[in-house]
């Protein structure tokens, strides 16, 4: 039997759980209407409801669901530090999930007890087989509450419990149980099986954890900070996240007994990229637990220098995507241009004309390269069946939401939509006497109105920008697009609006690198694109473009990139690889009416940005509202989590983006940050990424951390009480600072600024600091009196710095003197 403690506050979340039921969830197709202008940023996406979702409404928000008696529970939940029973995921097409979990209470008296249940979709709860609860908001990914209270004799109770929902793309799937009522309960897992070395090993899993977060080279090696008195068995499941399709590794490895550290292998026998690594530890037949860590792999044994000419370094880029890159069908296409593992390049793109023919969401990312293919290798490579297919899937495609559908294809958010114009444009191009089946009409009418839909997105574009700002996981998807508009599209006029976009887009990329390393500020982020900074798209783009970047396993709009004709211009060379003693100051503003007001300030040793003043005090979304660069390795962010889980699925996630946005202000190599967070969010705290392995050196001095790496170095420091994370996964890599409201300081500095480290240190730390929940007043010794509160602007020797309010390119200012 297992047994835990539950006091007022806390969560039953140990429960028996069921296999999860999944099936494809068959609905009748119809259109949409949506205006396509990014609202859902503001907004959240449910404001889009697909067909599938209002059928799955009907049907479930009443039917009726009958108490399970014979419930067989497959496993066992083990939470870790998550409140909720999750198991929350991507699907690519609408999917209908169904779980089952039981659980046994002991109550110390007879009385009511009050609980408080959370949920997206739907829960149904017995007690010793009486319904208790039946809660079904089914509000896609937007958390509903409701308390309830039953009435408990004294002793022991069966809890079961249902939940379910429809998941279209990413979906948390969970529900939370909490006690309100101010006592102590018991829960417990009664089973047959011999429990008995649980708690050992969810304790010791919970103590897992990697010293670095990036391995480039010799035995990746997985620490603990407990042991197991006797050798245990791990299995090792490694590889992408849900949109990361790079192969995955999976190995058996043995914890020898006391032992606090295993060895996992080599770096190479690992793919490259950002991985996610699970390990699972099996206790009886069918029960095992599981515990999740990341790590970037960047094999450094498999970089070579760049070549000294754009021709050789695309075709180089090829040759080395052929090999390592992420196995979609641009990998197929890179495949086909160099005449190579044609075989292989088949069954990726079989493969993918699956998922298009199944409307699989993100289809629109490889149909483009798939419509590239037929146009430029039609009569080159493969059999006729392998192109009678692909005809088949082409026309049969829904290229947007006035034609009829029962997919989850998401077409909202500007890098979509201008995916599916494009290829709605190209397929017309390709057959334009030819009837396409799901709209009814011949390709050359699909033609004309991919045509004007590309021209409206082209006009907001360039007038708006990228409401998505600087986004290292979508500029290389819109680039997708722009590149093969520019390389393949019929029309003069669209050819010449996407290379406006391209020597538009590849300007924001170098103004907001740093050494070839595009970490600024980002409209949309995951943990991948923060963490795994080698490993970034645009890094790609940059050392193709000018020699300077890293070459990478990112095969998205890389080879299209590489088999075009474009030719980036090498003026900007200098921006991407900034290298002299003067700064720049970079301001412009992303989105409709000024969506993002962005400052970016760099120079040879770091780079420091932020979004100033962005929806400050608001919920967050995926949005990365500051940044210190000095290398890949060398970072540091500020946020507020969006979820206790430390590797979850949460968007915002405990990384990545903010449960609450704060107000920021930035002047030059200074930044400042106010937090106010809701009572409702779980996390009560903020913190920094402060990867202390990365700095050559770093210390702690009163309430401030200090770090230098090369010539650069920082102050960090906080209204609350400032502590470097000491256990668990993110040890020796987190500042952590309880408090709802707080507020934070960055100061950055140089050996051109400060003759030395240990002299910044001394002036930093000896400089008036006034830091309060709500304000900071500081006198900084080069700039002088800087005020901050929520109400006012950023106040300089009493002089308001006032936002900037400009366009997509903005003011590029390079400093004289620093």
């Amino acid at each position: 039997m297992l047994e835990y403690i539950i006091e007022k506050g806390g969560y039953l979340n140990h429960w028996k759980i069921s296999k999860l039921k999944e099936r494809y969830y068959k609905s009748e197709s119809d259109t949409m209407e949506a205006k396509i202008d990014n609202s859902w940023l503001d907004k959240g996406f449910s404001i889009h409801q697909y067909p599938c979702r209002k059928e799955f409404l009907a049907e479930y928000r009443n039917k009726k669901i009958d108490f399970k008696s014979d419930l067989t529970a497959e496993n066992i939940y083990f939470p870790f530090e998550n409140p909720k029973v999750e198991r929350s995921g991507f699907w690519f097409l609408p999917t209908y999930l169904e779980s089952w979990a039981e659980s046994q209470i002991d109550v110390p008296k007879t009385g009511e007890y009050k609980f408080i249940l959370k949920t997206c979709g739907g829960v149904k709860i017995w007690i010793d087989e009486k319904e208790v609860i039946d809660f079904r908001p089914y509000t896609r990914n937007i958390e509903k509450t409701e308390e309830f209270t039953i009435k408990l004799k004294k002793g022991s109770h069966r809890l079961s419990l249902f939940f379910n929902d429809l998941a279209e793309r990413d979906t948390l799937y969970y529900f939370s149980l909490q006690l309100k009522s101010n006592i102590r309960i018991k829960q417990f897992l009664e089973t047959e099986k011999d429990l008995s070395k649980v708690r050992d090993i969810e304790n010791l899993l919970d103590s897992a954890y990697f010293k670095v977060d990036t391995y480039r080279e010799r035995e990746i090696k997985l620490y603990f900070s407990e042991s197991f008195a006797e050798d245990l068995n791990l299995e090792i499941n490694a590889g992408g996240d849900f949109i990361d399709f790079i192969d995955g590794a999976k190995k058996e490895v043995v914890l020898a007994k006391n032992k606090k550290v295993v060895e996992l292998g080599n770096v190479l026998e690992y793919p490259m990229g950002f991985n996610h690594f699970k390990i699972t530890v099996s206790i009886a037949e069918n029960i095992t637990i599981s515990r999740y860590l990341t790590l970037q792999i960047y094999q450094k044994e498999l970089i070579y220098s760049p070549a000294d000419n754009l021709e050789k370094r695309k075709e180089n880029n090829l040759k080395f995507i052929i090999e390592h890159g992420e196995t979609i069908a641009q990998k197929a296409l890179a495949m086909v241009s160099q005449k190579t593992k044609l075989d292989q390049a088949e069954k990726i793109l079989r493969t993918e004309l699956n998922g298009i023919e199944k409307r699989k969401d993100c289809s629109d990312f490889y149909l483009v390269p798939i419509l590239w293919l037929w146009i430029k290798y039609r009569d080159d490579v493969f059999e006729a069946d392998f192109w009678n297919y692909t005809e088949k899937v082409i026309r049969d495609f829904r290229y947007w939401i006035d034609e009829k559908g029962s997919d989850v294809m998401w077409y909202f958010s500007e890098n979509h939509a201008l995916l599916f114009h494009v290829s709605e444009l190209l397929a017309g191009q390709i057959f334009p006497e030819k009837e396409f089946t799901n709209a009814g009409i011949k390709g050359k009418n699909h033609y004309e109105k991919a045509k004007k839909r590309l021209k409206d997105w082209f006009e907001r574009f360039f007038a708006e920008g990228f409401s998505e700002w600087n986004s290292t996981a979508y500029f290389p998807i819109d680039l997708i697009g722009f590149f093969a508009l520019y390389e393949l599209a019929a029309d003069e006029n669209l050819k010449k609006l996407a290379k406006k976009a391209i020597d538009m887009t590849f300007k924001l990329i170098a103004y907001n690198s740093h050494h070839g390393l595009m970490a600024c500020s980002h409209g949309r982020s995951y943990e991948k694109e923060l963490k795994g900074r080698y490993v970034n798209y645009t890094n790609a783009i940059s050392r193709v473009s000018w020699g300077v970047g890293y070459l990478n396993e990112a095969t998205n709009a890389q080879v299209l990139f590489c088999l075009s004709d474009y030719k980036p211009d090498p003026e900007l060379k200098k921006y991407v690889d900034w290298n002299d003693t003067a700064g720049i100051i970079f301001e412009n503003s992303q989105g409709k009416d000024n969506f993002v007001d962005l400052y970016l300030y760099k120079n040879s040793d770091y780079l420091l940005t932020s979004a100033v003043d962005f929806k400050a005090g608001g919920k967050g979304y995926q949005e990365h509202i500051n940044q210190l660069t000095i290398d890949a390795e060398a970072l540091c962010w500020i946020n507020h989590p969006g979820e206790n889980v430390k590797v979850g699925f949460g968007r915002p996630s405990y990384w990545a983006g903010n449960g609450y946005l704060p107000r920021v202000a930035q002047y030059k190599n200074i930044q400042f940050l106010l937090f106010d967070i809701k009572k409702e969010h779980p996390v009560d705290f903020t913190h920094a990424y402060f990867p202390t392995y990365a700095f050559d050196e770093y210390l702690k001095k009163d309430n401030y951390y200090f770090a230098r790496k090369n010539k650069a170095f920082f102050a960090i420091t906080a209204a609350g009480k400032l502590n470097l994370v000491e256990k668990g996964i993110n040890q020796n890599r987190e500042l952590k600072s309880y408090g709802r409201k707080n507020s934070w300081m960055i100061r950055v500095g140089n050996r051109d600024e400060f003759k030395s480290f240990e002299y910044f240190i001394d002036k930093i730390s000896n400089a008036y600091l006034d830091i309060k929940a709500e304000e900071i007043e500081f006198y900084d010794p080069e700039h002088g009196k800087f005020y901050f509160n929520w109400g006012e602007s950023l106040l300089l020797n009493d002089e308001y710095i006032k936002i900037k309010h400009t366009d997509p390119m903005g003011d590029l200012i390079i400093e004289k003197n620093l």
